[in-house]
């Protein structure tokens, strides 16, 4: 009988850790089709939008219909063509796992926070866009936990005129400990946050942008504020 006991008590580590392994290598699966429809004919953009909303029309989990929803509204909105889905987006479905706030997912979606500020920087000159995009941020349970709530929020009052760019400052000087972030990320988005004041012709050091030009997410958003030749060197 306690051999039959001690059994069963060492079969549910093992129990535990197949789980764990069969849910990885399903994610991995997601990931990988999720990554070759975003990136599939990202030059040719209406080829880009169509893989985009067939993924939509067939893909069954929620997270990652989300995460695709938030690439094409950035892209839409740069072309400044119609985005049908602003009232289905929720960002909770990136953050968390059975209604509860799940740090480890929510920092496997870090892509998903930067085209939502790219879809900020693209709808900077549209306070109707500015507005839907501020709602989406807002109605979350946990997002306001995180470094890019109070980063979108700001870039958001900023392009509507508001003249309050102490976020960026204190962000750039380290003052963000407590927020939640992605710790592998905290580079690419304090570029972004030095980018933001170069834009408004806020003091802030500029030395890594000629190299920040030189990356595709650099690329991205120098080129759309106009400030890429500004820095980029052959």
């Amino acid at each position: 009988m306690q051999n039959y006991i001690l059994s069963i008590i060492l079969l549910v580590p093992a129990l535990i850790m197949t789980i764990r392994m069969i849910k990885l290598i399903i994610r991995t699966r997601k990931i990988k089709e999720y990554n070759v429809v975003v990136s599939e004919s990202f030059n040719d953009q209406e080829k880009h939008f169509e893989s985009i909303s067939n993924y939509l029309n067939t893909n069954k989990d929620e997270e990652f219909n989300q995460k695709a929803m938030i690439c094409l509204m950035a892209g839409k909105i740069r072309l400044k063509q119609t985005f049908e889905y602003f009232d289905k987006i929720k960002i909770d479905y990136l953050l968390t796992t059975n209604n509860k706030l799940d740090k480890q997912k929510s920092f496997l979606n870090s892509d998903s926070y930067f085209w939502l500020l790219m879809a900020i920087v693209n709808g900077r000159n549209d306070n109707d866009i500015l507005d839907k995009l501020n709602f989406i941020i807002n109605d979350s349970d946990y997002f306001s936990l995180f470094l890019y709530s109070d980063m979108a929020k700001s870039m958001i009052e900023n392009f509507k005129g508001g003249s309050d760019f102490s976020f960026y400052h204190r962000f750039l000087e380290g003052d963000y400990d407590s927020y939640l972030y992605d710790k592998h990320l905290i580079g690419l988005f304090k570029k972004i946050a030095t980018t933001i004041l170069i834009y408004f012709n806020q003091e802030v050091s500029d030395e890594e942008m000629p190299s920040f030009s030189k990356t595709n997410t650099g690329n991205y958003i120098l080129k759309e504020l106009g400030l890429y030749e500004k820095y980029h060197q052959n």
